[in-house]
């Protein structure tokens, strides 16, 4: 399979484009493509380069699934310098709550607050 990316897609190995299978992982490039894209978006969070989490956090919040939070904001506690991608996380509310957000976890809980619901962020 010609034209991948430099990267291999299971591990993010460095990876020449002509390669069917990964030196690193041994993941073979025709299985990968197959996976599913909600999959491959989340698998992108994990990715070296911030432009590639960039575009899988963008697309993943215009999907507005609210079961893909946990994975932006375990993406997020593990880029805290990088503001402009955590500015951008949206976290898709499935009702009306408050996503508590604790770095000793780095997991997402939802809790209703005191005195009714509120979209805010609130970082424990």
């Amino acid at each position: 399979m010609s034209g991948h990316p430099g990267f291999c897609p299971a591990c993010f190995a460095p990876l020449a484009q002509e390669a069917d299978t990964c030196p690193a992982c041994g993941a073979r490039m025709t299985e990968l493509s197959s996976r599913d894209y909600r999959e491959k978006l989340v698998h992108a969070l994990l990715h070296p380069l911030a432009d590639v989490r960039m575009r899988a956090i963008i697309a993943l919040g215009l999907r507005g699934e609210a079961e893909m939070a946990e994975a932006l904001v375990e993406c997020a506690m593990r880029h805290p310098t990088d503001v402009v991608q955590g500015l951008e996380i949206k976290l898709p509310p499935a009702k009306p709550e408050v996503y508590c957000l604790s770095a000793s976890k780095a997991r997402v809980t939802q809790e209703p607050p005191e005195g009714g619901y509120s979209p805010n962020f609130i970082w424990s």
